[in-house]
């Protein structure tokens, strides 16, 4: 059993008794059709005497709450009303929050019934159909979560990580079988292709988030019925909201983590409030703490987030924003040269790597309705580099250089429509999108890529909602796949088709009350064109989820895929001292392979479920607990003989792509614990936690990995008692059981000031 242990020890430690302390509580109201602030909302925190009316710009605050969560509740004349729950009130931040309400014709009408009379609801033109929401304070106290978003979203029904080891050592994030490059994630509508340090270039995950959960008001994720705004969407969209910079004073927190120490600012940079910021920026120790516990990989990173927000006049606004990594992966020698110590030596590349996305917005407000003018651009730069020898490369006499700069226009048109009907119990929500390129040979073809989509929503009684939904939807290949040239510099994918998926999805949803939730939802996605890898005759949709660069290839793109399955869920939010979240998925997915054969995908776990819950002690202790388990993945076993010469060479098997996913992992569980203690001082708020990753030491799962018999000194065993041969004929294989025990108890803390 292996023990990774992190004890992170803050310079200092409240020792005072606490006094009766008291925070404050802003935002802003505005209508969510057409985002015009609105005024005389009643704002009202729950079992308290505190309330107070949203003004003309749809303000409200509050200057002296005690410290503690609330549940907040909006209400006026001709909106839906609304809650928040779980607010937590501190000394040392002003919590912040925008909130869209739905105009009247949605709240509760009565009807006449024959004789009697009774109350049922409206439907929305916006269907809840697959959209799943996340609040800040939720993604903050996620056990093992550490604050990263892409983790704390694999607790949502048919979202997995990297489905190869169960670990959830990457961000890979898998929605309902598709490939984790099929996602999409927008910034306050700006769009964001790289969310993770280390990314995979063509892909989309890496070990650790980019974007600061202190930005964040709420991550909302539709993992079917895009809206037809969105692009390149094939599995799910991410919508990052963020909050607006307080308008009174500068405020700001410290926190340091499990594997970083991050600093945010946000307060008003004018006199008048009309202008504000928001600022951070993150530093890693990851390389000093792998350095302790001797593991051979020296991962390193910086990075940077802002937004500026300026009110030009009352029905306009300016926002910029951006988003910046910068990436570092070296190696060290460990002291223990253990099997998987050496085997991370030879197998990973060398990377240096820095990106940013960075934008502006324009929103109008108009008669009825508003527009947005936004304007981004996105920069990634990737260099991975393999040698033979990690710790001391030296170029060898032979060397191939590769270089692709290529620059093609892309661009789209959408329509979006709403409608109801039956006494307004039945939603209607239609688009229409297509999508086109001046780089491939079929891409100024707008009609290959219409791609229809209706969702319907049925009131079927005041308490259920029965929804509907089916769409095309279309993606363009990986840059890195359009930009591959052969050995004469000519493209070799421009023949390359958008991938298409076509969804249909249905399911109830049953709301109790506002504070619980019940959703259960059959959905079946059918992929074509595919790309298929030209040497291996793979699907690229197996691939992703490791530091090596997708699509860099000749491909074909006419593979087929399907996934289908059935998801549960229940949410119970914070009303008292008790919330939680239950979900289960089951789900099969596979994809063709140059012979058109069905393969289970990498990603078919087959059965998903995660348990969410959280207890709010007194004198402010909370404690939250996360369980998860996931059935085996398939994987590829290697080729065992040519795996010798390859090892002998290069340091690395070489798997048997004619047995693609052959074998299967055994299933994994694991849990985290978290206990968190905030005590709130006269200007400042220490929240101070202890986050147990896996507690009680379950294996991890990945598949095994091809190395020669060493001995302690880490010097090959032979057959025959000599020298090991260049070709690695004389060798001793053997697959080497890559399942370990890791239990990382971190103690960390957030300071606000």
């Amino acid at each position: 059993m292996k023990f990774r242990l992190l004890f992170i020890l803050p310079t200092f430690l409240a020792i005072f008794a606490q006094a009766q302390t008291t925070g404050k509580l802003s935002g802003w109201v505005i209508d969510k059709n057409t985002q015009k602030p609105i005024a005389g909302v009643n704002v009202k925190l729950i079992n308290t005497n505190f309330g107070t009316v949203t003004d003309s710009l749809g303000k409200y605050q509050f200057k002296s709450i005690p410290t503690g969560q609330y549940q907040v509740s909006f209400t006026s004349l001709g909106t839906l009303p609304y809650s928040l729950f779980n607010v937590v009130i501190t000394v040392g931040n002003e919590t912040n929050n925008t909130i869209e309400l739905l105009p009247a014709d949605n709240v509760l009408k009565e009807v006449q019934v024959s004789t009697t009379r009774k109350t049922v609801r409206t439907a929305t033109l916006e269907t809840p159909l697959s959209v799943q929401k996340l609040t800040a304070e939720e993604i903050k106290s996620n056990p093992g979560g550490n604050f990263d978003i892409s983790k704390v979203v694999q607790a949502l029904p048919g979202v997995t990580g990297s489905a190869s080891t169960g670990a959830g050592f990457r961000n890979d994030i898998i929605v309902r079988g598709g490939a984790p490059n099929e996602n999409v994630f927008y910034l306050d509508g700006v769009e964001i292709p790289v969310i993770n340090h280390f990314s995979t270039q063509g892909s989309a995950g890496g070990p650790q988030g980019i974007l600061n959960v202190s930005f964040i008001d709420e991550v909302k994720l539709s993992s079917s019925a895009f809206d037809a705004k969105f692009d390149n969407a094939l599995s799910s969209v991410f919508e990052f909201k963020q909050k607006r910079g307080n308008a009174d004073k500068v405020q700001g927190n410290v926190r340091l983590g499990a594997t970083e120490f991050a600093t945010t600012l946000d307060g008003p940079l004018s006199k008048s409030g009309k202008t504000t910021f928001l600022a951070s920026v993150r530093r890693s120790y990851l390389q000093f703490l792998f350095e302790v516990i001797d593991l051979p990989i020296r991962p390193n990173f910086w990075d940077f987030q802002y937004k500026v927000t300026h009110v030009i006049d009352p029905k306009t606004t300016l926002t910029f924003l951006g988003v910046g990594a910068i990436d570092d992966f070296k190696f060290a020698a460990p002291k223990n040269a253990t099997p998987e110590k050496i085997y991370a030596l030879k197998a990973g590349p060398s990377i240096n790597q820095w990106s940013y996305t960075v934008g502006a917005s324009l929103k109008k407000l108009v008669n009825k309705g508003f527009w947005n003018l936004a304007i981004s651009r996105n920069h990634l730069n990737n260099l991975s580099e393999k040698y033979d020898n990690t710790l001391g490369p030296t170029p060898t006499a032979i060397q191939i250089k590769y270089s692709s700069n290529f620059n093609y226009n892309k661009y789209g048109a959408f329509f979006q429509l709403g409608k109801k009907a039956f006494n307004n119990r039945l939603g209607i929500s239609a688009g229409i999108r297509t999508d086109g390129n001046e780089f491939t040979t079929k891409g100024t073809q707008l009609m290959r890529q219409l791609s229809p989509r209706v969702g319907l929503s049925w009131v079927v009684s005041d308490k259920v909602n029965w929804n509907f939904s089916i769409g095309n939807y279309y993606k363009l290949a990986p840059n890195t796949a359009l930009g591959f040239k052969n050995g004469t510099g000519a493209y070799l994918n421009q023949d390359a088709d958008y991938i298409q998926s076509t969804h249909y999805v249905t399911g109830f949803e049953y709301i109790p009350s506002e504070s619980t939730r019940f959703t259960a939802e059959v959905y079946y996605k059918k992929y074509k064109n595919v790309p298929i890898s030209v040497e291996k005759g793979t699907s690229l949709s197996n691939l992703g989820a490791d530091f090596n660069i997708l699509g860099n290839e000749d491909i074909t793109t006419n593979g087929l895929g399907k996934s289908y399955g059935f998801e549960l869920f229940a949410q119970q939010k914070l009303t008292k001292r008790m919330f939680g979240v239950v979900s289960y998925s089951f789900f099969r997915s596979s994809y063709t392979n140059n012979l058109g054969k069905y393969i289970a995908s990498s990603w078919e776990n087959i059965h998903l479920l995660s348990l969410t819950g959280g207890y709010k002690l007194n004198r402010n202790w909370e404690i939250g607990i996360k369980y998860r388990y996931q059935g085996g993945a398939p994987y590829t076993p290697y080729d065992m003989n040519a795996s010798k010469l390859n090892f002998a060479t290069l340091g690395v098997g070489i798997l048997d792509y004619s047995k693609l996913n052959a074998n299967r992992n055994k299933a994994f569980h694991s849990s985290d614990m978290r206990i968190d203690k905030k005590y709130n001082y006269k200007k400042t708020t220490l929240d101070f936690y202890i986050d147990i990753t896996n507690w009680y030491g379950a294996a991890s799962v990945a598949p095994p990995f091809y190395v020669f018999t060493a001995n302690d000194n880490g010097v090959f065993k032979t057959t025959d008692g000599q020298a090991l041969k260049k070709d690695g004929s004389n060798a001793i294989p053997e697959l080497f059981d890559n399942n370990s025990v890791f239990i990382t108890p971190t103690i960390g803390f957030i300071l606000e000031f």
